[in-house]
């Protein structure tokens, strides 16, 4: 079944509907599943195809408003004065697409100006084409649309990986399919693809853009490699909780779930909450960029045991709440040291001071407050000091 947009070249529909047609059945041989029903290709001219997919990735990065998400991120010190939040990043991405999974309508949307496909590009509609097929079996587009209702930031970011890793890892067993030519043609293809945006864009963006895809196959082939394609649908009936499980999969083996922790209740005049839930140990590796080595910071998230997160807003404001608790204490001064060094070198809070039991900077902006007792730490962030500090009258260390 396909729906077509005026103005659209039949001839290319056509060609690209078989096209698709073809993949398909390879698709449904590598991954072991049968379409229940055919997807439907929904053809869109190539402008409203590159705006509605890069609209799709920056949802699937952010998870909140791009608005909000440049404050926040502005006020962690996360980007510059003339970066951007990577936009440039997700507009290369979408108009090198041909083919996009849209998981809320179930639709694969086709690019109707598309030439005739390369061997790369007839890889990259096998991995939507696994999109498609795990949908119609696990749900998986509808988990993603539930856990995002739900806010569960890190929770999202873990199913992603998995989806993502297993439509790579198919894409991959297609690509080692092909002649040795067109494998080489795939390899430099993909390499010249690489968006150049990436180089402009803050690294964090950029390492967990592709997050998914690369951690995510690491994941899916460890998977494979103790239990097969099988032990890949058992993964989507007992799915990772968190991005710990994904990025440590003997932990996700082992059912080591998050250490609990409340979620944070403020009672803020005029602010909303823009964002809540978890912020995982890849949003732990997010917090401590730019102010440890990558191998400090990757080692010092690896402590994560849970946390729960809070972003609150008004019309001038913004302001971030993190109560995390590590797998010890040693795990949690580790993060501490980290925090602080983030508030006086990255987020430029100015000096920090004892007050009521924590550390206190109130002397720079924005204001920044730490806490720790045992394994338990409170770090909040705003804007403005009074709202800070009334975060954290309201609230304590887990």
């Amino acid at each position: 079944m396909e729906t077509l947009a005026p103005g659209l070249d039949q001839t290319v529909v056509d060609r690209m509907t078989a096209e698709v047609s073809e993949l398909l059945v390879t698709t449904e041989q590598l991954r072991g599943l049968s379409f229940v029903v055919e997807p439907t290709l929904s053809f869109l001219p190539r402008d409203e195809f590159t705006v509605t997919v890069q609209g799709l990735l920056e949802e699937d990065l952010f998870k909140m408003d791009p608005a909000t998400a440049f404050r926040l991120y502005r006020m962690l010190g996360l980007i510059g004065s003339g970066d951007d939040l990577g936009e440039d990043l997700f507009l290369e991405m979408a108009r090198a697409a041909v083919v996009y999974f849209d998981q809320a309508t179930g639709e694969l949307l086709v690019a109707g100006d598309s030439a005739e496909l390369t061997p790369y590009q007839r890889s990259t509609v096998v991995h939507e084409l696994v999109h498609a097929l795990t949908e119609q079996y696990f749900r998986s587009g509808s988990t993603l649309a539930e856990l995002s209702a739900e806010g569960s930031f890190d929770h999202i970011d873990a199913y992603r990986a998995l989806v993502e890793g297993d439509a790579t890892y198919v894409q991959f067993l297609y690509l080692q399919g092909l002649s040795s030519e067109d494998r080489s043609d795939a390899a430099l293809e993909a390499l010249d693809s690489a968006p150049a945006a990436l180089e402009g864009a803050p690294a964090w963006v950029g390492a967990e853009a592709v997050f998914p895809y690369d951690t995510g196959l690491e994941f899916v082939t460890a998977l494979v490699r103790g239990g097969g394609l099988a032990a890949i649908d058992r993964a989507y009936i007992d799915f990772p909780v968190s991005t710990e499980q994904v990025i440590h999969v003997e932990r996700y083996r082992g059912g080591e779930a998050p250490r609990k922790t409340n979620p944070i209740a403020v009672d803020l005049p005029d602010y909303q909450e823009a964002a809540a839930g978890t912020w995982g140990e890849l949003g732990m590796i997010r917090l401590l960029t730019g102010v440890l080595t990558p191998g400090i910071t990757t080692q010092t998230a690896d402590g994560w045991g849970g946390d729960s997160f809070s972003v609150l807003e008004n019309e001038s404001d913004i302001a971030f709440v993190l109560r995390y608790r590590g797998d010890t204490e040693d795990n949690t001064i580790e993060v501490v040291e980290g925090l602080l060094l983030a508030a006086t070198q990255r987020m430029r809070a100015g000096d920090g001071v004892e007050a009521a039991g924590g550390i206190e900077f109130a002397s720079g902006a924005p204001y920044v407050w730490v806490d720790r007792v045992n394994d338990g730490v409170l770090f909040i962030a705003a804007t403005d000091t009074s709202t800070g500090r009334a975060i954290r009258d309201q609230t304590d260390v887990p």
